[in-house]
Protein backbone atom coordinates (compact mmCIF):
# COMPACT_ATOMS: atom_id res chain seq x y z
CA UNK A 1 0.00 0.00 0.00
CA UNK A 2 1.22 3.50 -0.89
CA UNK A 3 -0.15 6.36 1.22
CA UNK A 4 -0.23 10.08 0.46
CA UNK A 5 -0.74 11.49 3.93
CA UNK A 6 -3.91 13.31 2.80
CA UNK A 7 -6.54 10.62 3.30
CA UNK A 8 -5.89 8.40 0.29
CA UNK A 9 -3.75 5.41 -0.58
CA UNK A 10 -3.04 3.12 -3.53
CA UNK A 11 -3.83 -0.58 -3.20
CA UNK A 12 -4.26 -3.50 -5.54
CA UNK A 13 -7.78 -4.58 -6.41
CA UNK A 14 -8.71 -8.11 -7.49
CA UNK A 15 -10.19 -7.02 -10.82
CA UNK A 16 -8.76 -3.60 -11.75
CA UNK A 17 -5.08 -3.60 -10.82
CA UNK A 18 -4.11 -0.62 -8.72
CA UNK A 19 -6.72 1.79 -7.41
CA UNK A 20 -7.05 4.77 -5.08
CA UNK A 21 -8.80 4.20 -1.74
CA UNK A 22 -9.94 6.51 1.03
CA UNK A 23 -8.13 6.25 4.37
CA UNK A 24 -10.51 8.78 5.94
CA UNK A 25 -14.10 9.83 5.31
CA UNK A 26 -14.80 12.35 2.54
CA UNK A 27 -18.09 14.26 2.29
CA UNK A 28 -19.84 15.56 -0.82
CA UNK A 29 -17.76 18.35 -2.38
CA UNK A 30 -14.56 17.62 -0.47
CA UNK A 31 -11.35 18.01 -2.44
CA UNK A 32 -9.73 14.58 -2.42
CA UNK A 33 -6.59 15.41 -4.37
CA UNK A 34 -5.22 18.21 -6.55
CA UNK A 35 -2.72 16.84 -9.05
CA UNK A 36 -0.26 18.66 -11.28
CA UNK A 37 -0.10 17.39 -14.87
CA UNK A 38 2.51 17.06 -17.58
CA UNK A 39 1.12 18.28 -20.91
CA UNK A 40 1.90 16.21 -24.00
CA UNK A 41 1.53 17.99 -27.35
CA UNK A 42 -0.39 16.32 -30.16
CA UNK A 43 2.80 14.99 -31.80
CA UNK A 44 3.67 13.05 -28.64
CA UNK A 45 0.13 11.69 -28.22
CA UNK A 46 0.44 9.58 -31.34
CA UNK A 47 3.71 8.11 -30.06
CA UNK A 48 2.32 6.97 -26.71
CA UNK A 49 -0.78 5.22 -28.08
CA UNK A 50 1.27 2.04 -28.56
CA UNK A 51 2.76 2.14 -25.05
CA UNK A 52 1.57 1.22 -21.57
CA UNK A 53 1.32 4.90 -20.64
CA UNK A 54 -1.63 5.24 -23.05
CA UNK A 55 -3.82 3.66 -20.35
CA UNK A 56 -3.06 6.54 -17.99
CA UNK A 57 -3.43 9.78 -19.96
CA UNK A 58 -6.23 12.35 -19.88
CA UNK A 59 -7.57 14.25 -22.88
CA UNK A 60 -6.45 17.80 -22.15
CA UNK A 61 -6.94 20.64 -24.61
CA UNK A 62 -9.24 19.34 -27.34
CA UNK A 63 -8.61 22.37 -29.57
CA UNK A 64 -4.88 21.67 -29.59
CA UNK A 65 -5.25 17.88 -29.44
CA UNK A 66 -3.03 17.63 -26.37
CA UNK A 67 -3.19 15.10 -23.57
CA UNK A 68 -1.83 15.09 -20.03
CA UNK A 69 -0.22 12.67 -17.62
CA UNK A 70 -1.58 13.29 -14.15
CA UNK A 71 0.94 13.15 -11.30
CA UNK A 72 0.26 12.26 -7.68
CA UNK A 73 -2.25 9.42 -7.63
CA UNK A 74 -4.28 11.07 -10.41
CA UNK A 75 -3.66 8.53 -13.15
CA UNK A 76 -4.43 5.58 -10.85
CA UNK A 77 -8.12 6.28 -10.10
CA UNK A 78 -10.33 3.64 -11.67
CA UNK A 79 -13.39 4.17 -13.86
CA UNK A 80 -17.02 3.56 -12.96
CA UNK A 81 -20.29 4.53 -14.57
CA UNK A 82 -21.54 4.80 -10.96
CA UNK A 83 -18.79 7.08 -9.60
CA UNK A 84 -18.34 8.43 -6.09
CA UNK A 85 -16.00 11.18 -7.28
CA UNK A 86 -15.54 13.55 -10.20
CA UNK A 87 -12.50 15.23 -11.71
CA UNK A 88 -12.11 18.80 -12.94
CA UNK A 89 -9.36 20.01 -15.23
CA UNK A 90 -7.89 23.48 -14.82
CA UNK A 91 -6.10 24.23 -18.08
CA UNK A 92 -4.49 27.47 -16.88
CA UNK A 93 -3.21 26.01 -13.61
CA UNK A 94 -2.33 22.67 -15.27
CA UNK A 95 -3.99 20.60 -12.59
CA UNK A 96 -6.66 17.98 -12.21
CA UNK A 97 -8.70 18.08 -9.01
CA UNK A 98 -10.72 15.13 -7.70
CA UNK A 99 -13.85 15.90 -5.64
CA UNK A 100 -16.22 13.62 -3.71
CA UNK A 101 -19.69 13.25 -5.25
CA UNK A 102 -21.06 11.64 -2.11
CA UNK A 103 -19.83 10.41 1.25
CA UNK A 104 -16.86 8.10 0.74
CA UNK A 105 -16.00 5.87 3.69
CA UNK A 106 -12.51 4.75 4.76
CA UNK A 107 -11.36 1.69 2.74
CA UNK A 108 -13.81 2.53 -0.10
CA UNK A 109 -12.30 2.76 -3.58
CA UNK A 110 -12.53 6.23 -5.11
CA UNK A 111 -13.91 6.00 -8.65
CA UNK A 112 -14.78 8.55 -11.30
CA UNK A 113 -16.34 8.35 -14.74
CA UNK A 114 -13.56 8.67 -17.31
CA UNK A 115 -16.10 10.27 -19.65
CA UNK A 116 -16.01 13.25 -17.22
CA UNK A 117 -19.79 13.47 -17.17
CA UNK A 118 -21.51 11.48 -14.42
CA UNK A 119 -24.52 10.75 -16.67
CA UNK A 120 -22.36 9.41 -19.53
CA UNK A 121 -22.63 5.62 -19.47
CA UNK A 122 -20.53 4.87 -22.60
CA UNK A 123 -18.21 1.91 -22.18
CA UNK A 124 -14.46 2.27 -22.41
CA UNK A 125 -12.25 0.06 -24.54
CA UNK A 126 -11.19 -2.03 -21.53
CA UNK A 127 -14.86 -2.78 -20.76
CA UNK A 128 -15.46 -4.24 -24.24
CA UNK A 129 -14.39 -7.78 -25.04
CA UNK A 130 -12.55 -9.13 -28.10
CA UNK A 131 -11.91 -7.36 -31.39
CA UNK A 132 -14.47 -4.66 -30.61
CA UNK A 133 -12.08 -3.12 -28.08
CA UNK A 134 -10.07 -1.23 -30.69
CA UNK A 135 -13.27 0.04 -32.34
CA UNK A 136 -14.69 1.17 -28.97
CA UNK A 137 -11.48 3.00 -28.13
CA UNK A 138 -11.58 4.84 -31.46
CA UNK A 139 -15.24 5.79 -30.96
CA UNK A 140 -14.39 7.36 -27.60
CA UNK A 141 -11.42 9.21 -29.04
CA UNK A 142 -13.56 10.52 -31.92
CA UNK A 143 -16.29 11.61 -29.49
CA UNK A 144 -13.74 13.57 -27.46
CA UNK A 145 -12.89 15.58 -30.56
CA UNK A 146 -16.50 16.59 -31.22
CA UNK A 147 -18.15 17.03 -27.80
CA UNK A 148 -17.72 20.30 -25.91
CA UNK A 149 -15.86 20.14 -22.62
CA UNK A 150 -17.94 20.32 -19.45
CA UNK A 151 -15.09 21.66 -17.37
CA UNK A 152 -15.84 24.76 -15.31
CA UNK A 153 -12.43 26.22 -16.14
CA UNK A 154 -10.81 27.04 -19.44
Amino acid sequence: MITSGVGICVRFTPDRGRGVFATKQFEYGDLIEKCPVIILPFEDCEKIRETTISDYWFAWNKEKGSTAICLGFGSLYNHSIEPNAVFDQDLSERTISIYALKTIEPDEEILFNYNQRTHDKRKWYFEVQGAAATKAQQVLLDADKTEPSTSQTS
